[in-house]
């Protein structure tokens, strides 16, 4: 075929059958690249955009009157939609499956073409010699068909899904082949073995003839029978592959399943160890806590009854010491009042030393002690409470009219003025306190 010329109309052309474009093993379109690394073809998906767009390049396809510049152009834009992204869209391989699919475009050409002049050649032959010719060129068209389909299978390596289709379709061909060359050879010798046998009716020639068809029938026959039992051990064998492929498939899907299984199991008790050795731990910081806390209550009751113990000790020496002080003013007020007894049974102030006697209204009872606020804590000290009668009295005590009376046998005049400073306080501190009292 020229490569400007416009490709002939085919009948039967079908891009997803001629090409394979589905994929037997997951019924749809798949990337159309062989994977080596699995033997198989690849199964990345396409995505459905791309695939739109490959329909309208295969409707495009099957427009007649496209020439085979147009058509590897297509070809080649619908390879580069059906190749995944992932693993095999790289470098110049949507050329490699173009020009793959172009053999295969041209291979379906030829058997269209060779089909339709099998069926006109049919009643135009009228010897055997034709015949003969006929047969002989069949077969050296099928030897190129396979020759070319052998190389494409070389370039392009099948997996054995693909494998087997492509072997059904062979074994569907050559059926179809040989059935065409039996009745083209059945069409030239009804109407040359008739003749020459009218001719020579009884010759060993003509005998020679019929045997020698007969032993090419016989021939072609066995050829045939031959190639069906290969084609059927082909098949067979492809199939006990297969079963292996799937049976091995289904024992490494169960052992995977088992290891997972074991490894599920492995975690479980990994897990359950891990849950009993948290219990464990948290068991023994429970125990651990409630250990502390007895520990600190038996230390909080300690101190509490250590704390107790210090208070009451301190309130006993607090009663001691209040005990102490209160005997110590009962002793000075006994003393303050004895002193003040033996000046009114004696009545002679004049032989009393005043600064050393004991009258003065202080805690010790001497002159030099008395300061106001030694006198008023004396008198508020006074046994029991605060007594106004007992206040009274000291108030007429303390005059200092009748305090001068008591010092009128002091000479001394700075003395004297001493002396009465100090009355003149105990009076008035004396007045202060009666008036506290009297509210």
């Amino acid at each position: 075929m020229s490569s400007t010329a416009p490709t002939a109309t085919l009948a039967s052309w079908d891009p997803m059958e001629v090409l394979s474009l589905l994929n037997p093993t997951k019924l749809a379109i798949t990337c159309v690249d062989y994977a080596p690394s699995c033997r198989r073809r690849c199964r990345n998906p396409i995505a459905a955009q791309n695939i739109s767009s490959a329909k309208v390049v295969m409707r495009e396809l099957v427009r007649p009157g496209l020439s085979d510049d147009e058509v590897k152009n297509l070809l080649f834009e619908l390879a580069e939609y059906l190749l995944c992204r992932r693993d095999h869209h790289y470098q110049n391989q949507a050329t490699v499956v173009s020009d793959g699919w172009w053999r295969l475009v041209q291979a379906h050409l030829e058997r269209e073409e060779e089909g339709g002049s099998d069926t006109s050649d049919g009643g135009d032959d009228d010897d055997g010699s034709g015949s003969e010719s006929d047969s002989d060129s069949d077969s050296d068209s099928d030897d190129g068909r396979s020759g070319r389909r052998n190389r494409d299978n070389e370039n392009t390596p099948l997996p054995a899904e693909d494998f087997l289709l492509t072997l059904e379709r062979l074994q569907r061909e050559f059926d179809e082949l040989l059935q065409r060359q039996r009745q083209h050879l059945l069409r030239g010798n009804a109407s040359t073995v008739p003749a020459i046998r009218s001719q020579q009716p009884c010759t060993t020639e003509a005998r020679q003839n019929d045997d020698s068809l007969r032993q090419r029938l016989a021939e072609q026959k066995a050829e045939r029978e031959a190639d069906q039992l290969r084609r059927e051990e082909a098949y067979l064998l492809a199939q006990r592959e297969r079963e292996e492929a799937r049976e091995r498939s289904r024992r490494a899907t169960a052992e995977a399943e088992k290891a997972r299984r074991e490894e599920a199991q492995r975690q479980a008790a990994r897990e359950k160890a891990q849950r009993e050795a948290e219990a464990e731990r948290l068991r023994q910081e429970e125990e651990a806590a409630e250990a502390e806390a007895r520990r600190l209550r038996q230390e909080e009751e300690e101190a509490a009854a250590a704390e107790k113990a210090r208070q009451e000790r301190q309130r006993q020496d607090e009663g001691r010491q209040l005990q102490a002080r209160a005997q110590a003013w009962d002793d000075a007020w006994l003393r303050y009042e004895q002193a003040w007894s033996e000046i009114s049974s004696t009545g002679k102030p004049s032989e009393l030393d005043v600064r050393m006697s004991s009258i003065w209204p202080t805690k010790t009872g001497s002159y030099a002690s008395c300061s106001e606020s030694d006198v008023k804590l004396f008198f508020i000290s006074q046994p029991g409470s605060v007594s106004r009668n007992v206040i009274r009295r000291q108030v007429l005590r303390w005059h200092p009219d009748r305090a001068a009376r008591l010092f009128g046998h002091v000479k001394d005049e700075s003395q004297l003025r001493e002396l009465m400073k100090a009355v003149t306080m105990i009076s008035r501190v004396v007045i202060g306190i009666m008036a506290i009292a009297s509210r």
